[in-house]
């Protein structure tokens, strides 16, 4: 999973070198993110995130490390094929070439009002 993400973020910002922060309701006093010292975890990017995801897993004995470094890298094939195919602007998904929307009404027709966009 950390694998997908991160690379659907990367795909979607251009940049895999995105800093940020979150908090973590499973370490201790990080029980939730109101707590008065939460636990937070800070990265420079989608992929240092995803890699101590999956470091988290060999840690607590769920996963050997070969499962995670192939299922990281797995995840991000299958992000790759799921941004090219669906993340893709509105009107790319709502028209086709030939100006029939997934409808097969005709662009800029609906119900009497313009497309929106257009």
């Amino acid at each position: 999973m950390g694998g997908a993400a991160a690379q659907v973020l990367k795909r979607f910002f251009g940049t895999d070198t995105v800093s940020f922060s979150t908090c973590s309701t499973t370490l201790p006093a990080g029980s939730n993110c109101n707590d008065p010292s939460p636990v937070t975890r800070s990265y420079t990017s989608f992929s240092q995130a995803a890699d101590e995801n999956g470091l988290s897993r060999i840690l607590v004995g769920i996963h050997f490390r070969k499962a995670v470094t192939e299922g990281i890298e797995h995840g991000r094939k299958i992000a790759d094929h799921a941004v090219s195919v669906y993340l893709q602007p509105v009107q790319n998904l709502l028209c086709s070439q030939d100006g029939d929307n997934k409808h097969g009404n005709k662009h800029g027709k609906k119900h009497g009002n313009k497309h929106p966009g257009k």
